[in-house]
Parts: C-alpha cells; sequence; structure tokens
C-alpha cells in the first residue's frame, strides 16, 4: 500500500498498476505541527481551521 502522490510518476509510465480492493478502506491521520513561539498568518490559521472541521 503506497501512496497515490509517490508513486504518480509510475503510474504515467505504467511501470506500476494501481489495483482497488473492494471492501478495504484505509484511513490516515495527520499533524500539523508549527512552531508554538511564531505568529501564524492568516491562510495558515485558516487551513489550521479547515483541516480541524473536515471530516
Amino acid at each position: 500500500v503506497l501512496s497515490h502522490m509517490l508513486i504518480q510518476d509510475e503510474l504515467k509510465k505504467g511501470t506500476v498498476v494501481e489495483l482497488q480492493v473492494e471492501g478495504l478502506h484505509l484511513d490516515r491521520e495527520f499533524r500539523i505541527i508549527y512552531h508554538k513561539n511564531k505568529l501564524l498568518t492568516n491562510l495558515a490559521k485558516e487551513f489550521i481551521e479547515m483541516c480541524r472541521t473536515h471530516k
């Protein structure tokens, strides 16, 4: 199981193939990390809020 972004060049070249596995649903968790003593831009704040509220 690999990230689609990781293998997109290989998919275009045809050196690998993508297979969908019926009934297999994988979820990933991501973390947002930022320096606690640095100010965040408004855009960064909006992005963090969007990530927090997205389901």
